[in-house]
């Protein structure tokens, strides 16, 4: 994990002395995105659980470097017929080009709340996140491709307390999403 983050921060400080194409500073994204999920486990007995689907997306830029984004997600289990996770996350992004035209670079800290369904049950989990990302703005629309690494300790208790063995998680997210800038 540590390589990730050394990694986002070399990405970030670079794009930080890059300067974007354009002063004119635009407040604000909404947008859609497909979507993935993937909860990976170490027991040989269990398969990892991938899902995927679509989100929804807003950023409200503060500055050249500071922005926060708001997701909402709506995905299915590529495996289990009928599993459906519903996604909300939060994040506190900084880094350099966000809000110009000229290309972004992004990461920071989060939280996320991801509720799975079926018929006749139902498990939220919720979280902290680390978010790091890149993109390209032009005048009115954004191109972004970002990864959102959860703490999967909450995975983690359901599985352990539904078989009662002990197992080790991660829960990566990635989105690819187009938006209109305003």
């Amino acid at each position: 994990m540590s390589c990730w983050i050394r990694l986002v921060a070399f990405v970030v400080a670079l794009l930080l002395v890059t300067p974007a194409y354009s002063d004119e500073l635009k407040h604000g994204e909404l947008g859609a995105a497909l979507y993935s999920n993937v909860i990976a486990n170490d027991h040989s007995d269990y398969s990892d659980d991938e899902l995927s689907g679509i989100a929804i997306y807003g950023t409200s830029v503060f500055s050249r470097n500071a922005a926060l984004r708001t997701l909402f997600a709506m995905l299915s289990h590529n495996d289990v017929s009928g599993l459906d996770s519903n996604i909300f996350e939060l994040s506190l992004i900084f880094g350099g080009g966000l809000g110009q035209t000229g290309w972004k670079g992004y990461a920071g800290p989060g939280f996320f709340s991801d509720r799975w369904s079926t018929s006749g049950f139902s498990k939220s989990f919720s979280g902290l996140h680390l978010i790091a990302g890149f993109g390209y703005n032009w005048d009115d629309v954004a191109l972004d491709a970002w990864w959102t690494f959860r703490d999967a300790s909450d995975y983690e208790d359901f599985v352990e307390g539904s078989s009662g063995e002990s197992v080790s998680m991660s829960a990566v997210s990635f989105g690819l999403g187009l938006s209109a800038r305003f």
